[in-house]
C-alpha cells in the first residue's frame, strides 16, 4: 500500500496527506515517476478542504512517498497551479534536484578517484545547503582528471561522471537522516522478480536507436601552442602512439561501414592519454536499445517479493517477441491510486547491449 507523507524540511515533522485508508486523506491522481541517473517528479491534486493543504509549502516542505512505510522516493514541491475553484496542482521535484542549488568553485582535481571527486563536490554542497547528502557505495575505481568552474552540482554529476559512462546515480532514503547517494556500476539483482509473457507482462515496445552510434573517433586534446596552421589552431592527437594515424579504431561486431566521430579531452595533453581515453570510449560504443513494457509489479501480486525500483536488474521473457534477457529498470511511471498500471521502461546494460547484439549476428 502506498502512502503519501509531508516534512517540514528544518524541524523533519511527518505527517500523512495520502492513504487509501483514510477517506479525508487522498489525493487526486498521485503519479511517481522515478528514473536512472535524474531526480524524478511526483505530481498530485488537493482540494482545499484537505486538512493539511495549508501545510503545503514550495521549495521547503518534503514529500515523500512511502510502500509498506519503506521510503522509495524524495523530493520538495516545486511549484503549484490553482483553479476558479481552488483546487490545486503540485508538481514536485525528486530531492536530487537540490544539487541544483548550489554552484561549484573553480578548481582542478589530478589523479583523483571516483569516491573522492564525489566527496569533494558533495562536502561543498552540504556546506552550502540545508538540503544535505551522504554518501555510500561507489563502485568505480577509475582515476580522474578534472575541473569544476562554476557549474551547480548536479552539473558537475551530469557532465563529469554520468554523460562519460563513469556509472549510475542512485538514492537510498532515510527517514531519520540526510539521504545517501550511490554510484554504482550495475544495480541490484532482483532473481525473485520476473517480467513475463502470459504471466503480468501487458505490453511491450523495443527501441533501437543508432543516430548516436560510431565505430571509430578521431580523440583531440588540448590545444597546442604551435600549430602547423595557425589560423585553424592544432590539438594534441594520437598519431605518435598509434603507427602515424589519428583515428582508433572500436570493435565493429556489426560490421558496419566506419561511422567517424570526433571527440575532444580539453584538458588531455600526452598522446598516450588521450589514446587510452579514446580506446575506453570506444568500449563502450554500442546502439541504444531500450524496451518499454507495460507489466504489473510481481511485487504488487505476491506478498513475498519486494515491488521493483529504478536501478534493480530483473529478468525479462516473452517468447512472442523475441526476449529473454536481463535488464536494468531505467524508468518507473507508477499511478498511485492504480499501481497495477505501472508503465515500466528498461533499458540493458552497455556489456549486456554489445553481447546480446553479437549473440543475435547483429540482427534484433
Amino acid at each position: 500500500m502506498y502512502q503519501v507523507r509531508i516534512a517540514d524540511s528544518y524541524t523533519g515533522e511527518r505527517i500523512v496527506i495520502h492513504d487509501f485508508r483514510a477517506e479525508e486523506l487522498v489525493l487526486i491522481e498521485p503519479t511517481l515517476e522515478m528514473e536512472l541517473d535524474y531526480s524524478g517528479s511526483f505530481m498530485f491534486g488537493m482540494h482545499n478542504f484537505h486538512p493539511h493543504f495549508s501545510k503545503m509549502q514550495v521549495l521547503k516542505t518534503i514529500v515523500e512517498v512511502a510502500f509498506n512505510d519503506e521510503v522509495v522516493w524524495q523530493g520538495r514541491i516545486l511549484s503549484t497551479h490553482d483553479d476558479f475553484i481552488n483546487f490545486r496542482k503540485f508538481k514536485c521535484e525528486g530531492i536530487l534536484a537540490a544539487l541544483n542549488d548550489t554552484i561549484q568553485p573553480q578548481r582542478e582535481m589530478h589523479d583523483i578517484s571516483v569516491r573522492d571527486f564525489i566527496n569533494t563536490i558533495i562536502q561543498y554542497h552540504n556546506s552550502n545547503s540545508h538540503w544535505k547528502f551522504n554518501i555510500g557505495r561507489v563502485d568505480s575505481d577509475k582515476k580522474l582528471y578534472r575541473f569544476t568552474n562554476h557549474e551547480n552540482t548536479m552539473e558537475c554529476f551530469r557532465n563529469k561522471l554520468l554523460n562519460r559512462k563513469v556509472g549510475h546515480l542512485m538514492v537510498d532514503y532515510s527517514v531519520s537522516g540526510p539521504p545517501t547517494i550511490k554510484f554504482v556500476n550495475r544495480g541490484n539483482e532482483r532473481p525473485d522478480q520476473f517480467i513475463m509473457f502470459g504471466e503480468n507482462l501487458l505490453d511491450c515496445a523495443k527501441e533501437i536507436d543508432g543516430s548516436e552510434f560510431f565505430t571509430q573517433i578521431i580523440p583531440l586534446g588540448s590545444n597546442l601552442e604551435n600549430p602547423t596552421i595557425k589560423v585553424l589552431g592544432e590539438r594534441v592527437s594520437v598519431k605518435s602512439v598509434n603507427g602515424g594515424s589519428e583515428i582508433v579504431r572500436g570493435p565493429n561486431p556489426l560490421g558496419l561501414s566506419p561511422i567517424t566521430k570526433v571527440v575532444i579531452w580539453e584538458n588531455v595533453t600526452v598522446p598516450s592519454t588521450l589514446l587510452k581515453r579514446a580506446q575506453d570510449y570506444l568500449n563502450n560504443a554500442v546502439p541504444n536499445i531500450r524496451v518499454e513494457i507495460k507489466a504489473i509489479d510481481a511485487g504488487l501480486i505476491y506478498d513475498f517479493i519486494q515491488p521493483l525500483r529504478v536501478g534493480d536488474i530483473v529478468k525479462a521473457t516473452s517468447k512472442v517477441h523475441d526476449l529473454e534477457q536481463e535488464f536494468m529498470v531505467t524508468k518507473l511511471e507508477i499511478p498511485l491510486d492504480e499501481p497495477q498500471q505501472t508503465n515500466i521502461t528498461l533499458g540493458m546494460s552497455l556489456a549486456n547491449s554489445l553481447s546480446h547484439i553479437l549473440a543475435n549476428g547483429g540482427k534484433e
